[in-house]
């Protein structure tokens, strides 16, 4: 097999495909059949499926006999992520493996609906005569596989539902190992099956199937997969045309991210390809709190972490979306769709989407069940409102008519499930000692109190961003009537973050602390006395007009300046506070969070308070200069991006 260089330099780049943007719609059968097959398993380092129940499975492992790396994990000697991803028809990884001396490259190209090719380089980081462990890994989650010797390799047999039958090819010489699985564990490879003896090639057809060789030198690896439907024009490209492909790939990504975010930083490449790059997708039952179970179904996301977090997690994906949309709004949408249609009949979606055997292997099992009436931040409405605002040629339509039931029913849940004690207050439901996971600020200090008076300035704050969104998409969809409930409920809130939450004294948005009188009759503090995040949340949720409130607005960038602005970011709690709450788990008791970050400077321009507020537009500027520093020398550091600082 000829040098990566040896083909370009000889043949020079080939074209083969269409590289523009393709003009699909989420939701159509065009696009369901595109997006068919991709990287979607992201809790491996590397991984092919399709979007179907019942699919075929690839996977890659590497290693030594007593430790093989296969499922992503949280390890300090290894770094792996997308350094090109453009969600549709190609992807490109680097990993460096430390610990087993090994420098990789995976990537893969979809050469049409059905038929796609994998290839996995590698080299040795030094010199090393210690032959590593390479093995492709296959399993059926709907037909048997069978295994054909031929003359330049392996050829393997299998089918599912939507992809119909195909051929898997691997050349060069294998160690073929083969086994059955129960029915929803073939996901579940069993390590201590590659170092069997050798088996008969002849004998029933098997579920999953292993196929490994040894190595001390540089490889290069090509998987593939071949529908029966194809013709000579749409099969998998390998050797040179698969170099000179995946190079004509990696120049239009480069252009495409340039005209899309005017920037051609290697760094946003590597956070956008590593983001689009963790879309996983899961079928399967959740469970529900006090033994009851979640009907089965699918679930299309990114994830937080492919090592730590390799599941959906709903405030979060609404975060991801803001960039995954930029680059290819059709992919966001079908995401945002996946994840509405989770929601049950009462207006309630699970926060975290445990769906099926793999996921739930890597969650505690205390944290799997779902229970219905905790929340999560509604951060997917932040792209919704995105989708509506700027839908000037009606390419939007379709899905945001399509989503509007679900929004108002989420909306309705929301109003009756988090209710306060007094009318238009709201209080998360969840609270576990200082933990109270439904707010996404985990440990962030609380009330001392735990009582029903406690109200949360965050939750209001999020409710007026959601009323105000549902406002818009009634004027967006014509439907007067939704139109003035929704302007009746924005002004109700916004009078009771007002009138419950503004501490005069202090000057600033706080939580209700609801506590009791003292024992010897006098009043306890009205307001929760911790400076952070939470005070901020009123100005990150657009509930404040910048000329009606300018004085509430200053007030809270000042509290920002003079208290979380670091020289990295906005910390998510004073230093003292922090001096009150040692005993949390300094996860949102200090480190400076990106989202929360971003909150605040996408407020200062998408509500106005930049170009009306000179304090304002100061801060954005020193706040995104202090950022970009940091997470551009922690990538230099360390490779990696991180969610908090």
């Amino acid at each position: 097999m000829h040098s990566d260089w040896w083909c370009v330099a000889t043949v020079g780049y080939a074209k083969i495909a269409d590289l523009e943007a393709l003009e699909l719609y989420s939701g159509t059968e065009a696009f369901n059949d595109t997006m068919l097959w991709g990287s979607y398993r992201p809790q491996n380092y590397f991984g092919m499926r399709s979007r179907e129940e019942k699919s075929f499975l690839m996977g890659f492992g590497w290693g030594l006999p007593e430790h093989i790396r296969y499922t992503a994990e949280d390890d300090e000697t290894i770094n792996f992520g997308w350094s090109r991803h453009d969600g549709v028809r190609f992807g490109l990884q680097n990993i460096v493996d430390r610990k087993h001396n090994i420098e990789l490259e995976t990537s893969f190209i979809k050469s049409s609906l059905d038929d796609w090719t994998v290839r996995i380089k590698g080299k040795r980081l030094n010199a090393a005569s210690t032959p590593i462990l390479l093995a492709p890994t296959f399993a059926s989650e709907y037909s048997d596989i069978t295994i054909s010797p031929t003359s330049n390799g392996v050829s393997l047999r299998a089918s599912t539902p939507k992809a119909g039958k195909f051929t898997v090819h691997l050349e060069g010489e294998w160690t073929v190992r083969r086994f059955r699985m129960p029915q929803g564990s073939e996901w579940d490879i069993k390590w201590q099956n590659v170092f069997r003896s050798q088996e008969p090639m002849e004998g029933e057809p098997n579920q999953v199937v292993l196929i490994r060789k040894a190595t001390a030198s540089e490889f290069t690896i090509e998987v593939t997969l071949t529908s029966d439907g194809s013709t000579a024009s749409m099969r998998p490209v390998t050797g040179c045309r698969y170099v000179m492909g995946l190079a004509s790939y990696k120049r239009w990504f480069e252009a495409r991210y340039n005209e899309v975010f005017q920037s051609t930083s290697e760094m946003g490449m590597h956070a956008l390809s590593s983001l689009i790059g963790g879309i996983g997708y899961w079928y399967g039952t959740a469970l529900r709190d006090k033994g009851g179970i979640i009907a089965a179904q699918e679930l299309y996301s990114a994830v937080p972490s492919r090592s730590k977090f390799p599941r959906g997690f709903l405030w979060d994906e609404g975060f991801h979306q803001l960039a995954i949309s930029k680059w290819h709004a059709e992919i966001g949408k079908d995401v945002i769709r996946s994840w509405l249609t989770q929601m049950e009949p009462s207006g309630w979606i699970p926060r975290e989407q445990i769906r099926g055997n793999e996921p739930r292997s890597r969650v505690p099992m205390e944290f799997v069940p779902q229970n219905p009436m905790h929340a999560n931040p509604p951060t997917l409405l932040l792209q919704i409102q995105n989708f509506a605002l700027h839908d000037t040629d009606g390419k939007h339509s379709a899905f945001l008519k399509s989503v509007w039931p679900y929004l108002r029913r989420w909306y309705a849940w929301w109003k009756r499930t988090q209710a306060g004690e007094q009318p238009y207050t709201f209080k998360w439901i969840g609270r576990s000692g200082y933990h109270l996971l439904s707010c996404g600020l985990d440990d962030y200090p609380r009330s001392k109190c735990h009582t029903d008076a406690e109200a949360h300035v965050d939750l209001i704050s999020w409710m007026i961003l959601m009323s105000d969104t549902m406002h818009r998409l009634a004027s967006y969809m014509n439907d007067d009537e939704a139109l003035a409930f929704f302007a009746t409920e924005r002004s109700e809130l916004r009078k009771a973050l007002q009138q419950h939450h503004w501490d005069e004294g202090k000057q600033r948005f706080s939580d209700l602390s609801g506590c009791p009188p003292k024992e010897d009759g006098t009043p306890a503090p009205k307001y929760v006395p911790y400076v952070g995040y939470v005070n901020l949340f009123p100005l990150l949720c657009g509930a404040l007009d910048p000329v009606e409130h300018r004085g509430q607005i200053v007030a809270t960038i000042n509290l920002a300046r003079e208290h979380l602005m670091s020289g990295n970011g906005l910390r998510s709690l004073s230093a003292a506070s922090l001096r009150k709450v040692k005993k949390h788990d300094n996860y949102w008791t200090g480190p400076i969070w990106i989202n929360i970050n971003y909150m605040f400077l996408r407020a200062m321009e998408e509500y106005g308070y930049a170009a009306a507020i000179p304090e304002a537009a100061e801060i954005s500027s020193v706040l995104r200069s202090d950022l970009v520093k940091m997470i551009t020398a922690e990538y230099q550091r360390t490779g990696k991006l991180w969610e908090n600082y």
